[in-house]
């Protein structure tokens, strides 16, 4: 019988997941679940964020909003002074969680509707929010905090849990050039062990909890994808020694036990339920050369140093500087100071001059050694995010090409006269890339073969209000996916909207954590290759 107002929604959420890694395991049969979900549904390439990486983009997911309307760009979050941002800085800036997200997300819209929601794991969750079910929050959770489940209580029904692999544990440190220590044959079982434990979970609330939307992520394939791309991607140099061949034996391994996993809970979950399967972005080789914008910036005189015993950027003389937006994104921030009149009003025109000025220089700037194009796109951040939040971004969005990079330290080789640099040995063989994968699947999806329509991480949120039968926020920049589904229930449930309701955000509320667990959040994030 054909679903009507009993609709239930299942999320799983596979972190970095790309179809570079799954199209090979479903063509050899490895993967039999997932194959019948796409079987029965469509399944194509989601776009992330930008820049394409876990923070922003799994808010975007939860919010159906663009950055600009939510407010969280990066893993680190910006000081503000005077409306305007402090400089970079991953040793004095604070790193974002879930109470950075200046907007209601599907949680509590779902929750108000008086619908319930299981949420496991799910990115940027830490702290839990108050909601009509329960909550288990993510890897931004401190270590040994005993607050990431609500309710608080629930913490008590999960036994031996594990949000994540303790990356800082015998893993050694993601983007350092000391990798002797690191062994990544050993890597697949520690995932394995997380994966279990959160399969287990996942299918004892789902039978004994009430539920319309259950939410569970997968990290671990993010975690993989870093460690061992180089093993698994034939276009990798190390891709056919011996070493590759036993790594991919027991990725592919992990790959199966995944599947088993998404089949248990399919079936757990039950008929007239529809599956929805997403990644926040995909998977690519890392590039082999840093680009070095700054020490551009400083060859063009807009870029200032302090050179004393090291050398440091001097922000109030500086008219812009660059900073690690990561994966291929580079920021571009220009001094506002510097076109600020004594009685507080913006010199737009000269602002807007030299903003131009910067990007008409930059947008051709040839690789010296090779003559490549090191920019791919150049645009203003208003171009790319819409929102109260906007001006919180740098003023340029610089994406690079894929050969190229961005250092986290931003001064590496400001004084030399190289642009670029040979990236070394880095622990980190897989990086992010825009690209990631959607699979829906159960009636009213639509059956198509092959890949269907390109859609955005942004229109996630309202289609799954839409099969909740849950009006939909108008400052949504996302959109029901119509296309996606049975026109004929198009036609008998028409999608609602609703006017959003202002909410007002308060800054303290992301200022959440003692010192000692911020600097534990960043060494998470550092053994992660994503901050310096």
């Amino acid at each position: 019988m054909k679903m009507e107002n009993s609709r239930k929604v299942l999320v799983i959420g596979l972190d970095g997941e790309t179809f570079r890694v799954i199209k090979p395991l479903l063509a050899q049969g490895k993967l039999p679940n997932i194959n019948r979900l796409i079987d029965k549904g469509v399944h194509g390439i989601l776009m992330s964020t930008i820049p394409p990486v876990t923070a922003p983009a799994w808010s975007t997911f939860m919010t159906g909003k663009n950055p600009g309307r939510h407010g969280v760009f990066s893993f680190m979050r910006y000081e503000y002074a005077n409306g305007r941002a402090v400089p970079y800085d991953s040793d004095t800036g604070y790193p974002v969680n879930g109470a950075a997200i200046r907007s209601k997300t599907i949680w509590e819209i779902i929750s108000e509707a008086g619908k319930h929601i299981i949420s496991i794991n799910i990115p940027m969750t830490y702290p839990p929010r108050k909601v009509n079910g329960l909550m288990i929050s993510c890897f931004f959770t401190p270590p040994k905090a005993r607050d990431y489940t609500f309710p608080e209580g629930l913490i008590n029904e999960l036994g031996d849990y594990e949000i994540d692999v303790d990356f800082g544990d015998g893993f050694g440190q993601f983007g350092r050039l000391d990798i002797k220590s690191f062994d990544a044959e050993k890597v697949v079982p520690s995932f394995l062990r997380v994966l279990e434990k959160r399969e287990e979970t996942a299918l004892r609330l789902m039978q004994s909890h009430p539920w319309d939307l259950f939410a569970v992520c997968f990290t671990e394939t993010d975690r993989l994808h870093h460690l061992l791309w180089k093993y698994i991607d034939p276009a990798s140099p190390d891709y056919s020694d011996g070493l590759s061949a036993r790594i991919r034996e027991k990725h592919d391994f992990f790959y199966q036990r995944l599947d088993n996993a998404i089949g248990r809970l399919v079936d757990s979950a039950g008929e007239d339920v529809v599956t929805v399967i997403l990644s926040d972005h995909g998977f690519r080789e890392t590039p082999k050369k840093f680009c070095l914008l700054n020490q551009w910036l400083y060859g063009e005189g807009f870029l200032k140093i302090i050179d004393d015993k090291c050398v440091r950027i001097d922000f109030e003389s500086s008219g812009a500087w660059a900073e690690p937006l990561l994966v291929g994104t580079v920021g571009i921030r220009i001094n506002m100071d510097h076109f600020i009149t004594k009685e507080g009003e913006v010199k737009t025109v000269e602002y807007e001059v030299f903003r131009s000025l910067i990007i008409q220089l930059l947008i051709k700037l040839p690789d010296t050694e090779t003559g490549d194009r090191i920019i791919k796109e150049i645009r203003r951040r208003e171009e790319i995010y819409k929102g109260e939040y906007t001006s919180l971004s740098p003023d340029i969005i610089v994406t690079l090409n894929p050969a190229y990079d961005f250092p986290l330290v931003m001064t590496t080789g400001i004084k030399g006269n190289l642009l670029t640099l040979p990236v070394g040995n880095r622990l980190i063989c897989g990086t992010h890339e825009a690209e990631g994968i959607y699979i829906f699947s159960g009636y009213p999806v639509l059956h198509h073969e092959g890949l269907f329509t390109t859609y955005s991480i942004a229109d996630i949120s309202p289609t799954l209000l839409y099969l909740l039968d849950i009006a939909v926020p108008d400052d949504m920049d996302g959109r029901v996916l119509s296309g996606a589904l049975d026109e004929e229930f198009i036609q008998t449930h028409p999608a609602k909207y609703r006017q959003s309701e202002p909410q007002e955000f308060q800054h303290s509320e992301t200022v959440t954590l003692c010192e000692k667990d911020v600097d534990s959040i960043k060494q998470r994030l550092r053994n992660l290759g994503y901050i310096e």
